[in-house]
Protein backbone atom coordinates (compact mmCIF):
# COMPACT_ATOMS: atom_id res chain seq x y z
CA UNK A 1 0.00 0.00 0.00
CA UNK A 2 1.15 3.33 -0.94
CA UNK A 3 1.43 6.57 1.30
CA UNK A 4 -1.76 7.89 -0.53
CA UNK A 5 -3.73 4.64 -0.11
CA UNK A 6 -3.42 4.82 3.79
CA UNK A 7 -4.12 8.66 3.62
CA UNK A 8 -7.15 8.60 1.40
CA UNK A 9 -8.19 5.32 4.17
CA UNK A 10 -8.13 7.11 7.27
CA UNK A 11 -9.71 10.45 5.79
CA UNK A 12 -12.59 7.90 4.81
CA UNK A 13 -12.50 6.60 8.63
CA UNK A 14 -12.14 10.06 10.19
CA UNK A 15 -15.57 11.21 7.87
CA UNK A 16 -17.13 8.15 8.33
CA UNK A 17 -16.89 8.91 12.17
CA UNK A 18 -18.00 12.37 12.02
CA UNK A 19 -21.14 11.47 9.95
CA UNK A 20 -22.15 8.82 12.12
CA UNK A 21 -21.40 11.36 14.96
CA UNK A 22 -23.70 13.57 13.24
CA UNK A 23 -26.43 11.20 13.38
CA UNK A 24 -26.24 10.38 16.96
CA UNK A 25 -26.55 14.22 18.00
CA UNK A 26 -29.42 14.49 15.43
CA UNK A 27 -31.02 11.00 16.80
CA UNK A 28 -30.57 13.07 20.78
CA UNK A 29 -31.67 16.01 20.35
CA UNK A 30 -34.88 14.60 18.79
CA UNK A 31 -35.44 11.86 21.35
CA UNK A 32 -35.23 14.47 23.87
CA UNK A 33 -37.55 16.91 22.17
CA UNK A 34 -40.10 13.95 22.10
CA UNK A 35 -39.69 13.34 25.68
CA UNK A 36 -40.35 16.58 26.52
CA UNK A 37 -43.79 16.70 24.81
CA UNK A 38 -44.71 13.46 26.41
CA UNK A 39 -43.73 14.68 29.92
CA UNK A 40 -45.70 17.31 28.96
CA UNK A 41 -48.79 15.42 27.83
CA UNK A 42 -49.03 13.77 31.37
CA UNK A 43 -49.02 17.26 32.70
CA UNK A 44 -52.16 17.99 31.15
CA UNK A 45 -53.77 14.43 31.41
CA UNK A 46 -52.54 14.63 35.42
CA UNK A 47 -54.27 17.92 35.31
CA UNK A 48 -57.67 16.67 33.96
CA UNK A 49 -57.64 13.79 36.03
CA UNK A 50 -57.73 15.54 39.28
CA UNK A 51 -60.17 18.24 37.96
CA UNK A 52 -62.55 15.38 36.94
CA UNK A 53 -62.11 13.57 40.69
CA UNK A 54 -63.50 16.49 41.95
CA UNK A 55 -65.96 17.18 39.81
CA UNK A 56 -67.52 13.34 40.28
CA UNK A 57 -66.98 14.08 43.79
CA UNK A 58 -69.38 17.27 43.88
CA UNK A 59 -71.90 15.49 41.15
CA UNK A 60 -71.83 12.77 43.38
CA UNK A 61 -72.65 15.05 46.60
CA UNK A 62 -75.30 16.90 44.70
CA UNK A 63 -76.97 13.73 43.46
CA UNK A 64 -77.15 12.37 47.35
CA UNK A 65 -79.64 13.37 49.79
CA UNK A 66 -79.53 15.78 52.62
CA UNK A 67 -77.06 14.31 55.96
CA UNK A 68 -74.62 12.69 52.87
CA UNK A 69 -71.27 13.22 53.92
CA UNK A 70 -67.60 11.76 52.34
CA UNK A 71 -64.01 12.36 52.73
CA UNK A 72 -61.68 12.94 49.80
CA UNK A 73 -57.80 13.91 49.34
CA UNK A 74 -56.59 15.87 46.96
CA UNK A 75 -52.52 15.27 45.87
CA UNK A 76 -49.92 17.45 47.48
CA UNK A 77 -48.42 17.50 43.55
CA UNK A 78 -49.66 15.60 40.62
CA UNK A 79 -48.36 12.25 40.06
CA UNK A 80 -45.54 13.33 38.24
CA UNK A 81 -44.07 15.59 41.01
CA UNK A 82 -45.61 18.98 39.44
CA UNK A 83 -46.97 21.72 41.65
CA UNK A 84 -50.66 22.50 40.91
CA UNK A 85 -53.32 24.85 42.10
CA UNK A 86 -56.61 23.86 42.36
CA UNK A 87 -59.79 26.22 43.13
CA UNK A 88 -63.89 26.46 42.93
CA UNK A 89 -65.20 29.89 41.19
CA UNK A 90 -68.07 30.65 39.85
CA UNK A 91 -69.46 26.83 39.57
CA UNK A 92 -66.31 26.44 37.69
CA UNK A 93 -63.14 24.25 38.99
CA UNK A 94 -60.13 25.66 37.90
CA UNK A 95 -56.81 23.91 37.65
CA UNK A 96 -53.68 25.63 36.96
CA UNK A 97 -50.26 23.70 36.47
CA UNK A 98 -47.37 25.58 35.22
CA UNK A 99 -48.03 24.71 31.75
CA UNK A 100 -51.49 23.88 31.36
CA UNK A 101 -54.64 25.58 32.67
CA UNK A 102 -58.14 23.35 32.43
CA UNK A 103 -61.32 24.25 33.65
CA UNK A 104 -64.81 22.20 33.58
CA UNK A 105 -68.17 23.89 35.11
CA UNK A 106 -70.11 22.00 38.73
CA UNK A 107 -73.10 22.19 40.92
CA UNK A 108 -73.13 25.23 43.16
CA UNK A 109 -71.01 24.31 45.74
CA UNK A 110 -70.34 26.18 49.02
CA UNK A 111 -66.68 26.06 50.25
CA UNK A 112 -63.42 25.78 49.42
CA UNK A 113 -61.23 22.99 48.21
CA UNK A 114 -57.99 22.46 49.85
CA UNK A 115 -54.88 19.82 49.13
CA UNK A 116 -54.72 16.74 51.27
CA UNK A 117 -57.93 15.60 52.94
CA UNK A 118 -61.58 17.63 51.89
CA UNK A 119 -65.04 17.45 53.80
CA UNK A 120 -68.09 17.41 51.08
CA UNK A 121 -71.43 17.23 52.80
CA UNK A 122 -75.30 17.81 51.86
CA UNK A 123 -77.35 19.89 53.74
CA UNK A 124 -80.43 22.00 53.11
CA UNK A 125 -79.80 20.63 49.41
CA UNK A 126 -76.80 22.74 49.41
CA UNK A 127 -73.49 21.09 48.73
CA UNK A 128 -70.34 22.08 51.26
CA UNK A 129 -66.83 21.90 50.95
CA UNK A 130 -64.86 22.06 54.37
CA UNK A 131 -67.77 23.39 56.48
Amino acid sequence: MGRNVKAQVAFEFVLLVAIAFTILIVFVASTRSEFSELSSREERFLLEDVSYMVHNELNLAADMLDGYYREFTLPVLLENGDSYNISIQSNTIIAISENYDYAIGVVAVSGDLIKGINYINKSGGVVNLNQ
